[in-house]
């Protein structure tokens, strides 16, 4: 490989890592990862994102070229759901924290599988991704640049979930997550439609 290519490739993780420290996903994942076990997180982000990544790199140019008319409705419905999982989040009653080895593993991982997919599906790094692959023209390159970089910021995330499950009580860092879920899509929300 060249030292071109090796360049393309640390332009592709730079700026997807940086772009996702900032995005919803990585929020979502914080949060989740504050009330679940966080290698389950981690795992149904992970595979999210290797799905995300794959749809951005392997139809990456038509899925631009057909949605770009829509793409403001998928980036709405992405500030709306993340609205609506912190309502959820505050509007649910405080339950007791399970026992560690008590969570059902399967319903975390799928959990965030599902949410994280949704969240990046129109997302600025799913976008820079299918503009990485229209300008570099790499599709392997691009693929395993992105995907290491989503997937070293989505254990940050997660890292970081945990660290406030260890210093405040679950109900806290619940609210004070959805709190910030809140906000975070509306302020996209009113970004996407031009009001910020």
């Amino acid at each position: 490989m060249d030292s071109g290519w090796i360049t393309a490739g640390a332009i592709v993780f730079a700026t997807i890592f940086v772009f996702e420290f900032f995005d919803k996903t990585n929020l979502a994942n914080i949060a989740m990862a504050a009330r679940n076990p966080p290698f389950h997180v981690w795992l149904g982000a992970a595979i999210a994102f290797l799905v995300s990544t794959a749809i951005a790199v392997t139809i990456g140019t038509l899925l631009l070229h057909f949605l770009l008319p829509q793409i403001l409705y998928v980036k709405v419905g992405g500030g709306a759901l993340l609205v609506a999982f912190g309502a959820w989040s505050l509007a649910k009653r405080p339950k007791e924290e399970p026992e560690e080895g008590n969570v059902d593993r399967g319903k975390v991982v799928m959990g965030a599988f599902l949410l994280i997919l949704f969240l990046e599906m129109g997302d600025e790094t799913q976008i820079l991704t299918i503009l990485f692959v229209t300008s570099f023209g790499n599709l392997l390159l691009v693929f395993l640049a992105a995907i290491l970089a989503l997937w070293c910021m989505s254990a940050l995330g997660v890292k970081l979930g945990a660290f406030l499950k260890g210093k405040a009580s679950p109900a806290v860092v619940e609210r004070v997550s959805a709190v910030l879920m809140i906000v975070v899509g509306l302020l996209l929300i009113l970004y996407y439609i031009n009001l910020l």
